[in-house]
């Protein structure tokens, strides 16, 4: 039982990522999708945005931030966006070294 409870958690997990990469990839410009031959972006939960990003809509859910890396083959710095997982939307992004 317990192991069940455990797989359907770690799936649920799986398959928020993929929606929230989704999402994140989706939201890009074609200008910057043209470099990212792997759409398959690091997905990770965060506390906050960092103070360098841009935000692109201010009303999010501060408890449901996720940031999706994004590895860039024309230029040197990542792409992160930043997405409300709660709503469903972009909320902001930056470029990293």
């Amino acid at each position: 039982m317990l192991v069940s409870s455990l797989l359907s958690v770690v799936s649920c997990s799986k398959n928020e990522d993929k929606l929230i990469r989704k999402i994140a990839y989706e939201s890009m410009t074609s200008h910057l999708t043209e470099g990212i031959s792997n759409k398959n972006g690091v997905v990770k939960k965060i506390e906050s945005l960092p103070d360098n990003a841009t935000i692109t809509d201010e009303k999010y859910d501060k408890n449901s931030i996720y940031s999706v890396t994004f590895k860039n083959d024309y230029i040197e710095d990542d792409i992160v966006i930043f997405i409300d997982a709660k709503n469903k939307k972009k909320i902001g992004v930056v470029m990293i070294k």
